[in-house]
């Protein structure tokens, strides 16, 4: 039996998912051994909320998956894919949450530490993040909280961002210099998040007609290797 093109790039698009869960954890570990090996507790606090955002954003990857596995999308199970089961929507929303609530932890447990101790904004971005978080779990409409999740996410990231401009801005010697560079690997990271969601692909496709699904995710993991090399290396 031959493999459809869009079979396969489905597939794909499954296993580097896959991958990068197992990459993110890989990059929790650095970041966890530079904790170790660091005696100032603010240090610490830092490097263990970068080790907790790699390990959120890499478990998200998988859950997203097995939510997209339970889907009732029917650009999916109309298809003759392998890893698609398909048509339980319960199923699919309840690991839609679960994914959307981990992904944004770790979003928030990098924002909390950064506003902590680096940045004295009084914790703006994360509250807002926060804020979007409960919505998208308390809901009882799916679609809203899609939507609480859509609009959450992009300012999240851009905070992020944002931060490490300012960093950039104020900031002196070795930390002025990881934020700089920091934020190539932030910007990816955003782009392939953002991208990667229903209305990112169900915009990409609307311009493209079609678009491969783990682009975004490649773009991603890249970005969160550029972010981890940085912030790791001494």
């Amino acid at each position: 039996m031959v493999m459809s093109s869009e079979v396969f790039l489905h597939e794909l698009w499954v296993a580097w998912r896959i991958t990068c869960t197992v990459l993110c954890i890989i990059f929790a570990g650095y970041f966890w051994n530079r904790r170790r090996r660091t005696d100032f507790k603010d240090t610490r606090m830092i490097f263990l909320g970068q080790g907790l955002f790699m390990i959120c954003f890499g478990l998200t990857r998988s859950l997203f998956a097995i939510s997209d596995f339970f889907t009732t999308d029917p650009y999916y199970i109309n298809k003759d894919l392998v890893l698609v089961a398909g048509g339980d929507l319960f199923i699919s929303d309840l690991f839609w949450k679960i994914s959307t609530l981990v992904g944004i932890l770790g979003i928030i447990f990098l924002l909390l530490v950064i506003e902590t101790y680096l940045v004295k904004s009084r914790y703006f971005f994360t509250v807002i993040a926060t804020i979007g978080l409960i919505v998208a779990m308390v809901s009882p409409d799916i679609n809203l909280s899609r939507w609480a999740t859509y609009i959450t996410l992009p300012i999240a990231m851009l905070g992020l961002i944002i931060l490490y401009f300012y960093l950039l801005y104020k900031g002196s010697g070795i930390v002025r210099k990881k934020a700089g560079e920091s934020i190539l690997g932030l910007f990816l990271l955003g782009v392939g998040t953002i991208l990667g969601t229903s209305a990112g692909m169900g915009t990409l496709r609307t311009i493209f007609g079609s678009f491969p699904e783990f682009i975004p995710v490649i773009i991603l993991t890249v970005g969160l290797a550029i972010y981890t090399y940085i912030n790791v290396k001494e």
